[in-house]
């Protein structure tokens, strides 16, 4: 992450925040970039509050969690984070 970090803010001159709780899973960093309000609480990720705060995942299982995927892009067809590609390994 350190290297991204240094990527996005010295090559690209974004600014970048790191967050206290980073997400401890793929499913867990989609309910966060959709800006659920407790997205790391599995009995209740808080998307009916929502703010959106995160906008870049860097590497991602999410492939192994179809129905999570499937079911948010339903319900957040236009917020839902896309796959930008993969970074080349075979």
């Amino acid at each position: 992450s350190s290297v991204i970090e240094i990527l996005l803010t010295e090559i690209m001159g974004y600014n970048i925040a790191i967050g206290n709780r980073p997400p401890a899973s793929s499913s867990e960093a989609i309910y966060c970039m959709l800006g659920c309000s407790t997205w790391w609480n599995q009995t209740n990720r808080g998307c009916e509050t929502r703010k959106i705060n995160h906008h870049v995942m860097v590497e991602s299982w999410h492939l192994g969690f179809p129905h999570i995927i499937a079911l948010l892009a339903e319900m957040y067809q236009d917020e839902m984070p896309f796959n930008a590609g993969d970074m080349g390994y075979p």
